[in-house]
């Protein structure tokens, strides 16, 4: 205790050296039990019933979409060029948006670019985007296979034989299943021997089915109203095959065919 009295700096320095190697021995009994217990077996959970599986589907989506590279999509027809946000044209000296104007006649030019179709391509007309057999001009022309617009005048409408303007029933030239009634318009292939290039040929289907009149007391006794779609030729009334008919004209000068 004296030795202790006289050098109190000595015995500081035992105790923290003594310290210093209690912990070290310490550490190295937990580092080397760590292998033994790090694979033991655990048993398996017991989950209470009723307690919902975890849904990890948001954070799986999530970690997908932090690896996924970011991709930039762009439509030029829409969204105009990369350096130039939208389309110009110069009429009269000044410099004005196109959407108003009427480049491939007679489909609009914001009618094209509605749908991401570039209106200063000649041939966009011709072209078929859905792939549905339907060419964008047939697309415009609509559901009764008639353009609404004038061919030779901007923005002039077309009047029918009702003497009203044809109704605006273009589809889309972008969605399959937006497309003109298929009896408007035949698809015919090229014959092998003709001199055209291999592709699709389109013929107009100038009749449409409209009615169909059925005797109730005999079945057999069917009448069929068919209309053209050039809608200035009269009606027609066709009774079924294999029965005699006979050629009558109603009030309205249309023909009628009927038994």
């Amino acid at each position: 205790m004296d030795w202790i009295k006289k050098n109190p700096a000595q015995t500081a320095l035992l105790i923290i050296a003594l310290g210093v190697m209690a912990s070290t021995y310490f550490l190295w009994a937990q580092v080397s039990e760590f292998s033994t217990t790090l694979n033991l077996p655990t048993a398996p959970g017991n989950p209470e019933k009723g307690i919902p599986k975890t849904d990890l589907g948001v954070i799986n989506n999530a970690v997908k979409a932090v690896h996924t590279p970011a991709v930039w999509s762009f439509n030029e027809a829409t969204q105009g060029s990369l350096l130039v946000s939208d389309n110009y044209v110069k009429e009269n000296g000044v410099l004005k948006k196109p959407e108003g104007g009427y480049f491939q006649k007679p489909m609009p030019n914001i009618w094209l670019k509605s749908h991401g179709l570039s209106f200063l391509n000649k041939e966009v007309g011709n072209e078929d985007p859905d792939r549905d057999g339907f060419s964008t001009r047939v697309e415009w022309d609509g559901m009764d296979g008639l353009s609404h617009l004038s061919d030779k005048k901007e923005g002039e409408p077309v009047i029918g034989a009702d003497g009203k303007p044809l109704p605006n029933d273009s589809t889309s030239p972008v969605d399959p299943k937006s497309h003109p009634p298929y009896f408007t318009r035949l698809r015919l292939a090229p014959l092998p021997n003709q001199a055209q290039a291999p592709g699709i040929v389109s013929i107009p289907f100038r009749l449409k089915l409209m009615v169909i009149d059925v005797n109730p007391r005999n079945p057999k006794d069917t009448t069929f109203q068919i209309n053209t779609i050039d809608k200035n030729n009269k009606t027609s009334y066709v009774p079924s095959l294999g029965q005699k008919r006979r050629r009558a004209g109603d009030r309205c000068g249309r023909e009628a065919f009927a038994e």
